[in-house]
């Protein structure tokens, strides 16, 4: 059996997910991430999934006060409670925008920046490949950040699945083993 692992890139995922259940004029699904990368480990022939890593960029303190953020953080925390999976925080930071002073009520004043997920992801990839805890990596990000990272696994031996959202392009597809293109009708049992 190939032990397997799956890296969520949570912001990148989440937006490509809204623009796919968008475009459909459909609500935005609730998704259950363990259930999602079960579902996703079956298209890699006899593989197990051993561990799922859910990485996205906690907001600073300005951040947090709009509602959205305040509700993201309450979803996130209640991840860090299911097993088999880890949540991995990296840093979403805001400042003011040129010639503005930040207000929480004005998107135009501010800018965000999220710091340290992609470095996350590449280095749990890259320690877990090189100590021999897996065979196989499932990556959902159309990130081309990640290429120079697939590219070693691949070097090393270990396979990869890049998992996009209909209609999404990525360089990394070609890169990894093999590439699954997610359509909306896919995470129909993937729901919380």
């Amino acid at each position: 059996m190939l032990r397997t692992m799956v890296f969520i890139d949570y912001l990148n995922f989440d937006i490509a997910l809204k623009d796919l259940f968008t475009k459909y004029k459909e609500p935005f699904p609730r998704l259950d991430y363990a259930k999602l990368a079960a579902k996703l480990t079956k298209e890699i022939p006899n593989s197990i999934l051993t561990k799922t890593y859910l990485c996205y960029p906690e907001p600073d303190d300005f951040l947090k006060g709009d509602t959205y953020w305040a509700g993201f953080e309450r979803s996130m925390s209640g991840w860090q409670n299911v097993p088999f999976l880890d949540v991995i925080k990296g840093r979403y930071v805001s400042r003011d925008a040129p010639g503005a002073k930040r207000d929480i009520a004005d998107p135009l004043s501010y800018v965000k920046q999220e710091k340290g997920t992609d470095i996350n992801i590449a280095t749990h990839m890259l320690t877990k490949a090189f100590n021999n805890s897996l065979d196989a990596v499932i990556l959902l990000s159309a990130d081309t950040d990640y290429s120079s990272t697939l590219e070693v696994l691949r070097t090393i031996g270990k396979l990869s699945l890049v998992a996009v959202m209909d209609g999404q392009t990525s360089k990394l597809c070609s890169i990894a083993d093999k590439q699954y293109i997610m359509k909306k009708e896919y995470f129909k049992d993937c729901l919380r």
